[in-house]
């Protein structure tokens, strides 16, 4: 690297080098050269970049929207509308299908609740979706059971990504997205 400006340090010499050589450069070409598409090789496609942190940041993102759309009806532990979850909630709020709360004749803006809310955890919890993919069609299509759509696609996605987790299944850390969801199998 004799041909290296004087003014470099050997570290930032050694770093262009190292540059240079990726790209197929001559590490002493003048700087003031550019090299042109005929005396660059053909450059050959690179993988996509993977984010190791993906499935966590989507999971840290699921948890308020869970919180906040999702919690009510499946559970501080998304173990569903059980009694024991019930009691945790002031006494009269504790019948979720009493007369003018969720029940035929709720206010104006309210909805009828299902009796059975299930759990979104444990043995066969996710069982009837096949893939990443339906799970997230799914709730997509039908959640939050008040208002089924509202959300945005990626705070679909993030509880999809969410709820896989907090199953414990195998899903990579780049997380869950249309690019991948349906070769992520759920199991029976």
């Amino acid at each position: 690297m004799a041909d290296a400006p004087p003014c470099l340090s050997h570290a930032k010499r050694f770093g262009l080098a190292l540059v240079a050589g990726a790209l197929g450069v001559s590490a002493c070409a003048p700087l003031d050269q550019t090299p042109s598409a005929t005396t660059m090789p053909a450059a050959s496609p690179s993988p996509l970049a993977v984010d190791p942190l993906a499935l966590e940041r989507q999971t840290d993102r699921a948890d308020p929207i869970y919180r906040l759309w999702c919690k009510s009806c499946h559970g501080d532990a998304l173990q569903g509308l059980t009694v024991e979850f019930r009691m945790t909630w002031p006494e009269e709020d504790q019948n979720c299908w009493q007369s003018k709360c969720h029940s035929e004749n709720h206010p104006p803006g309210g909805f009828i609740l299902p009796r059975t809310v299930p759990a979104l955890v444990g043995p066969g919890a996710l069982s009837k979706f096949p893939t990443a993919a339906e799970l997230y069609a799914f709730i997509r299509a039908a959640m939050p059971f008040q208002e089924p759509g509202i959300l945005d696609e990626q705070d679909y996605w993030d509880l999809t990504a969410y709820l896989l987790r907090k199953n414990g299944l195998p899903i990579d850390d780049s997380g869950v997205g249309p690019d991948n969801a349906s070769s992520i199998e759920l199991g029976s």
